[in-house]
């Protein structure tokens, strides 16, 4: 992660630190979720992501992962989440684990371990989501707040 980039995460963790999680606007949210996608995913995938406690935080990657037009991104993270049963990602990160060790085996290892996080990550190398976060962030200041005090 780049100086410039843990800066900007510092700041949102102090804006959490400050009034919660909620006083994070929207597009906050999803840049927090996308900074925790990429920690996760580079270092065990996306069971890891699932598994960790940035797994709360899916449905705020995919949000991000739209907005910004990363679309094979989104996809792919689209297709994991529906491996929970009913597509239903739980919050609490006890419960996801819960959950998550219920999939067959085959489907957490060998599908959401390998096959998927290959693909998320081939996903990721085309659409740059990385840059087309940053280039978002950089064109839509007013919509993160505490990045630009």
């Amino acid at each position: 992660m780049s100086d410039s980039g843990k800066r900007s995460i510092d700041l949102l963790y102090e804006k959490i630190e400050a009034g919660g999680f909620e006083s994070l606007t929207e597009s906050e949210r999803w840049l927090l979720a996308l900074t925790w996608l990429g920690l996760e995913t580079n270092g065990g995938g996306l069971h890891q992501f699932f598994f960790n406690d940035a797994g709360k935080f899916a449905a705020d990657a995919v949000l991000g992962l739209d907005t910004i037009g990363a679309s094979k991104s989104a996809d792919v993270l689209r297709r994991a989440i529906g491996l929970f049963p009913r597509g239903h990602l739980p919050s609490d990160q006890t419960e996801r684990r819960r959950v998550l060790n219920r999939l067959p085996e085959n489907v957490q290892w060998k599908v959401l371990g390998e096959e998927l996080t290959r693909e998320f990550w081939a996903a990721c190398a085309e659409d740059q989501w990385a840059q087309r976060a940053s280039d978002y962030v950089a064109s839509h200041r007013d919509l993160f707040p505490a990045l630009h005090q």
